[in-house]
């Protein structure tokens, strides 16, 4: 029965699904399967499409850790799956009062739902219209990021500079944009060495043109990071503030899940 549920909440009410000697609970349990059949064959494929076993995300949320981009999608596909089983039993609610009485149970929480729509993408991504302050950040850093490679293009484009280096490209360490110059060339372009390459031969250097506007983009990218962490406590704080709500959406999906499994 396990290997037929659709996640792991109503995996566990299936492993731990047990024979009852109560009439009425009885008949109940075998009412609410026979509801499901009929749903299934009304509906043809009845899935639960994207339910996610959230409970250790809203635990999280409750004692205060904070949910990463991946947690926060897991809620927003649970809603999701909520929503679109509302849409999948209309019309048959009166032939399926238990199913129906499942479906009451469970929650959409839209505000928490377009929160989380607003801040994260289908790559778990923080996006820009998280907040007015991020995409303002993400602007001004594209810029530093601009004036950092314009000015080490023109560099790489100097034919004095190119004898020093080892290759003509742009790389990256440690958050710095740097060169490689051959290591018998140290000095002939003054600046930062970062890095050194295994054999020593190869030097990563900030050239000193570029520190200026490196550090631009450093303060800019921590910036982008302490934006990103207030965004995500504020959407943790939404899951907490819902607590009760979800915990009682997995608890009635699993049941759900269990019933169609059946």
């Amino acid at each position: 029965l396990a290997e037929h549920t659709s996640f792991s909440a109503g995996r566990e009410l299936a492993l731990t699904l047990a024979p009852s000697a109560d009439f009425d609970e009885v008949a109940r349990r075998q009412e609410e399967t026979a509801q499901a059949k009929e749903w299934v064959a009304q509906k043809g494929d009845v899935s639960l499409g994207g339910a996610r076993d959230i409970r250790g995300h809203i635990r999280h949320a409750v004692i205060g850790s904070t949910l990463q981009p991946p947690d926060l999608l897991e809620v927003a596909d649970t809603l999701r799956a909520v929503r679109s089983l509302r849409k999948e039993l209309a019309r048959l609610e009166e032939r399926l009062p238990h199913m129906a009485a499942l479906l009451k149970r469970m929650s959409e929480r839209p505000a928490l739902h377009q929160a989380i729509g607003m801040a994260i993408n289908d790559s778990a991504e923080v996006v820009d219209t998280a907040s007015p302050e991020l995409a303002r950040i993400r602007r001004e850093l594209a810029v530093a990021r601009s004036q950092v490679m314009d000015r080490l293009h023109r560099l790489l484009g100097s034919s004095d500079a190119r004898k020093y280096m080892q290759d003509a490209i742009i790389t990256e360490r440690d958050g710095r944009y740097v060169i490689p110059i051959k290591a018998d060339f140290k000095g002939r372009i003054p600046g930062l060495v970062h890095d050194v390459s295994a054999s020593g031969q190869t030097l990563f250097v900030e050239p000193l043109a570029v520190v200026e506007a490196g550090n631009k983009v450093r303060q800019l990218v921590s910036e982008e990071g302490r934006e990103i962490e207030r965004i995500l406590r504020e959407l943790t704080a939404l899951v907490a503030q819902d607590a009760n709500e979800l915990s009682e959406t997995v608890a009635a999906l699993a049941e759900m899940d269990l019933a169609l499994a059946k």
